[in-house]
């Protein structure tokens, strides 16, 4: 979380993708994912994200989670609403009408996707 907001994209998705590894269930960490994917460009990655959550949590509300999370820094919590705004409405449709595809990441078990 911390490289996100340190503008430290690239690592802060590399610490993402192995805490993902870790827990693949964990919605604070595909919310930074998304976050972190959209700042470097990967808008169907950051998508792709979106839908994750949506999948461990049906109801997932980006303003109703970012309410009850423990974040007191003002300028983080509205620079990270900002990030999640576009993937609020359960859209993952992208511009141009093409659907999210999946991150060209490894799978947690290294054997890709």
């Amino acid at each position: 979380r911390a490289l996100y907001f340190l503008d430290e994209h690239e690592q802060a998705r590399v610490n993402l993708e192995h805490a993902l590894a870790r827990n693949a269930q964990s919605v604070e960490a595909r919310v930074y994912l998304a976050a972190v994917l959209d700042q470097l460009g990967d808008r169907a990655g950051a998508a792709w994200q979106a839908d994750e959550i949506r999948v461990i949590e049906p109801n997932f509300n980006a303003t109703r989670w970012l309410a009850t999370y423990p974040m007191t820094d003002k300028r983080q919590r509205e620079r990270l609403a900002q990030a999640l705004a576009e993937f609020a409405d359960g859209s993952t449709t992208m511009p141009g009408g093409a659907q999210a595809q999946p991150p060209h990441t490894a799978a947690p078990n290294g054997s890709g996707r």
